[in-house]
């Protein structure tokens, strides 16, 4: 699996994550999406998830830290960029 920041983006920084199918990629994005939102934390800690544990571990992004995804299947790591406009190069 191949993960590294895009900085060239407006002043964002934008994360790639790319690896083989099956690897885990988007169980990994989804993870990081929904712990990054604090009403789905919510939902998460009704359903007994271990908020402390995991942040004890530095398992838990910032609340509000991920603003976007974009979920980009059966594209080449080269084609993913030209899907969003203003970060194409």
């Amino acid at each position: 699996m191949d993960a590294r920041y895009r900085t060239n983006c407006d002043s964002q920084r934008l994360f790639v994550l790319t690896g083989d199918g099956g690897t885990g990629k988007s169980a990994i994005v989804g993870r990081l999406v929904i712990l990054s939102d604090e009403g789905y934390r919510e939902t998460a800690r009704g359903m007994g998830w271990d908020q402390p544990a995991d942040e004890s571990e530095g398992k838990v992004p910032p609340s509000g830290a991920i603003g976007a995804a974009l979920h980009l299947r059966n594209l080449t790591a080269q084609q993913g960029p030209t899907r969003w406009p203003n970060c194409s190069r």
